[in-house]
């Protein structure tokens, strides 16, 4: 199959196609995972945000007394919460601490103008263009790291506004995973289209060997066909000859013995066309190049056609325009010995 340049041009298409649509099929699955991913990793951030701004929204509702100050007490129950200066100290089994220390949360306290009073985490970076009264917000801090912010109205015991509480979740793990993806799209791309290519090469020799397991079938028939009918023609042809040599024939019996001698050497001539063609795709004979001159292929083309044209009275004549020879650069011009 590798010699045969017409089934080596259909399996680079097909090699081609298969890589084209399973190459698209990947890139398209892959881009769905990968959006999948990223949309259920801000809904978890979305939800543990609730969840943990819900708990400290209560907890220091509960113990809030005047507007702009934090209470000791509000001091006491987040270890670590930074506010004028002074810090709370940080308990080594707390769960506010694992959170801002841990996963990236950090929580700020902020009075009715969006001042900020009290910190917690290890957040020594400010947010940018951050609205208090947005209840969801995506930011970058002022170095460029991208954070999701919730944000609840805080009120005292007596139900007078506080200010607002900011809990902030940090970007920086799903940042780290998208680069690490990019990175491994833009060396893991080039080697996916290779194996693909060379699995699309793999399937479309399978689809192509049964046709061209075929088409071996087909010219093994034709070259046999043909051998065979060289013995049965030269057979004829002897025949015919050895009739034609009798000196005691009748005009129209002679002429019948001389068409039929021409269609012999006609089928004779195809015989050994067919042979030569199905040796030649078999690579079993070299291409001779040489000069042809067409003027006499045409002539020789006549002379065959000439006794089936007057079998059906049909009046074929030959008229070659050009004076000089035509001469093309090719092999019809050998014989098959």
């Amino acid at each position: 199959m590798r010699q045969n340049r017409l089934f080596n041009r259909t399996r680079i298409q097909l090699t081609g196609f298969y890589a084209i649509v399973i190459g698209l099929i990947t890139l398209t699955s892959g881009g769905a995972i990968h959006l999948v991913m990223i949309r259920a990793f801000e809904r978890t951030v979305n939800r543990e945000l609730d969840t943990l701004a819900g708990t400290v929204h209560d907890t220091l509702e509960a113990v809030l007394q005047q507007p702009k100050v934090v209470d000791p007490v509000a001091m006491n129950l987040l270890p670590g919460l930074c506010a004028m200066g002074k810090c709370s100290p940080v308990k080594s089994d707390s769960k506010v601490a694992e959170l801002t220390q841990k996963q990236g949360y950090c929580l700020r306290l902020l009075d009715l103008k969006g001042r900020e009073i009290a910190t917690l985490g290890s957040r020594k970076h400010k947010f940018s263009n951050v609205n208090p009264t947005t209840h969801w917000e995506t930011t970058t801090d002022d170095r460029g790291e991208r954070y999701h912010i919730h944000t609840m109205q805080l009120k005292t015991i007596d139900n007078r506004d506080w200010g607002y509480l900011q809990v902030a979740q940090s970007f920086h793990q799903l940042d780290e995973y998208m680069s690490s993806l990019h990175l491994m799209l833009i060396f893991g791309v080039p080697l996916a289209m290779l194996l693909i290519g060379g699995a699309s090469w793999w399937l479309s020799g399978l689809a192509i060997k049964p046709i061209y397991q075929s088409y071996q079938q087909i010219q093994q028939f034709t070259a046999d066909a043909a051998h065979e009918l060289r013995t049965p023609l030269a057979v004829t042809r002897i025949a015919v000859e050895s009739a034609l040599d009798v000196a005691i024939i009748e005009p129209e019996t002679r002429n019948n013995l001389e068409i039929a001698q021409r269609q012999v050497h006609h089928l004779t001539r195809l015989a050994e066309d067919l042979l030569w063609l199905s040796r030649l795709e078999a690579k079993q004979l070299p291409l001779q190049f040489q000069p042809c001159c067409l003027n006499d292929l045409v002539s020789d083309l006549e002379e065959e056609l000439a006794p089936l044209a007057m079998a059906h009275s049909i009046d074929l004549r030959l008229e070659i325009l050009g004076k000089q020879p035509i001469y093309v650069i090719g092999d019809s011009c050998s014989d098959l010995q």
